[in-house]
């Protein structure tokens, strides 16, 4: 999403694209990015370990719970890997930041603590 005004000038026969300063500062760094792939992984990893029940507690997409059902049942440390990929770019297409409230609220009942056995 593009708040401002563009503009456009011939530059050696090229047309530059001129962006304003408040379009730039609503575009996602690649830092950010990053760091929101990452945030993604690691909560892939972490609904990885989670049991099928508890999965199911946090109301999960559909396609999701497929893709991590699937990612356990492989044992090939290379297609685990992928799969774990596409684990985090399906999280990273739904709102994970509430996902991670309900894991966190749920890790602090004790019927979750007794489940895994803590």
């Amino acid at each position: 999403m593009f708040v401002g005004q563009l503009s456009f000038r011939y530059d050696n026969t090229q047309l530059v694209r001129i962006i304003s300063m408040s379009q730039i500062s609503l575009r996602e760094s690649k830092t950010e990015k990053k760091k929101n792939a990452q945030a993604a992984r690691r909560l892939g990893a972490t609904l990885l370990s989670l049991p099928d029940l508890t999965l199911k507690q946090l109301q999960l997409p559909e396609n999701i719970l497929k893709a991590i059902s699937d990612a356990k049942k492989i044992s090939s440390n290379s297609a685990r890997r992928r799969q774990m990929q596409y684990v985090a770019r399906l999280l990273r297409g739904i709102d994970y930041a509430a996902i991670e409230k309900k894991l966190k609220k749920q890790n602090e009942s004790p019927n979750l603590k007794k489940s895994l056995g803590i």
